[in-house]
């Protein structure tokens, strides 16, 4: 019983002794773990496919990059490389990792394509998308200053008639209404009314 002991309290106290030797002992050694699948034709052949589809939909993305011997080599490397996976002879993650050099060399490709006729086009539909949207935002502006200066001038005028028919401010109130109504049947704004009423108290 007293052994037991001894070697639990033994183990206890030296414990960061042995974990540095489990570590050392780790990393001079590299661990490799070889797992195999063992996956049925049918999930193999899903798999394929769904790589052929991947394929496919590349090819009618960027069909002009598509077709690049440099792009087509790659592909040719993918497609070697599933007949070895099929076959047991390349791991999957070669296949997958070969698969995103095809997606990476064609995205590269197109990129590069784009010629300088492109470029010009992409400019010329920026600076005209530019010119739009300053066009919308000094238009909008330029009507939120003569918005103001209207209000500034039929103010002027209603103060003028304020002052010279001696009114009071809820009458220069009814006064304004008014002048819109007349001005809404004669198609004019108020602000001629208003002064065109000036013009005949004066």
């Amino acid at each position: 019983m007293a052994n037991k002991y001894n070697v639990i309290v033994e183990a206890m106290l030296k414990a960061p002794d042995i974990q540095n030797q489990l570590n050392k002992a780790v990393k001079s050694k590299p661990i490799v773990l070889n797992a195999k699948m063992n996956i049925d034709q049918k999930s193999m052949d899903n798999q394929v496919q769904r790589w052929q589809n991947t394929l496919k939909r590349l090819e009618a993305a960027h069909p002009k990059a598509f077709g690049t011997d440099v792009v087509q080599n790659q592909v040719t490397e993918f497609n070697n490389l599933v007949e070895a996976w099929k076959g047991g002879k390349a791991p999957l993650d070669d296949v997958t990792t070969q698969m995103d050099n095809v997606k990476t060399t064609l995205d590269v490709t197109s990129r590069s394509m784009g010629g300088f006729a492109d470029e010009i086009g992409i400019a010329i539909q920026r600076t005209i998308e530019w010119a739009l949207a300053m066009g919308l935002l000094y238009g909008s502006l330029k009507q939120i200053q003569e918005g103001i200066q209207y209000i500034k001038d039929l103010n002027k005028e209603l103060t003028d008639a304020a002052i010279v028919g001696g009114y009071s401010q809820a009458q220069v109130g009814n006064l304004a209404k008014e002048y819109n109504a007349l001005a809404r049947e004669l198609g004019v704004t108020t602000l001629e009314v208003a002064k065109g009423n000036l013009e005949w108290v004066n």
